[in-house]
């Protein structure tokens, strides 16, 4: 299906983590961790041109540290 093409393509990116299939509109969503804005838009356009389709480049608006400790 198409999804696994696209899903091929995204994850070849190192910068890509958490790669999601959603059941909505934003059918699929990842985060890009980049040194720079600027970077992350120049992934973002090449997945656009290998895949055919649009991404939207939704930035965190706030960080959060949450403490998880796992007894072992």
């Amino acid at each position: 299906n198409d999804y696994s093409y696209v899903e091929e393509i995204v994850n070849s990116y190192v910068e890509v983590a958490h790669n999601y299939e959603r059941d909505n509109k934003f059918n699929m969503w990842f985060v890009l961790a980049t040194e720079s804005r600027d970077m992350s838009e120049i992934i973002l356009k090449e997945i656009e041109k290998k895949t055919g389709h649009k991404t939207y480049n939704l930035p965190k608006l706030k960080e959060y540290a949450l403490s998880l400790y796992l007894e072992v």
